[in-house]
């Protein structure tokens, strides 16, 4: 499982939620989630920022 989804799990935070968050499409954190993606280090910023962890954390 992949860091991302195991955060997103752990907070009980759907996909969608948090794609509304960030502005992206939930099939995009789907993608992301299954490793067919890289997030730019923007959006990589951001998500660290939603769930408040170092985006070490993240990735």
């Amino acid at each position: 499982m992949s860091k991302l989804r195991q955060l997103r799990t752990k907070r009980n935070v759907s996909v969608a939620e948090l794609a509304g968050y960030l502005r992206v499409s939930a099939r995009y954190i789907a993608f992301i989630e299954a490793g067919k993606r890289e997030p730019s280090l923007g959006l990589a910023k951001r998500i660290a920022g939603f769930f408040d962890v170092p985006i070490e954390e993240v990735f």
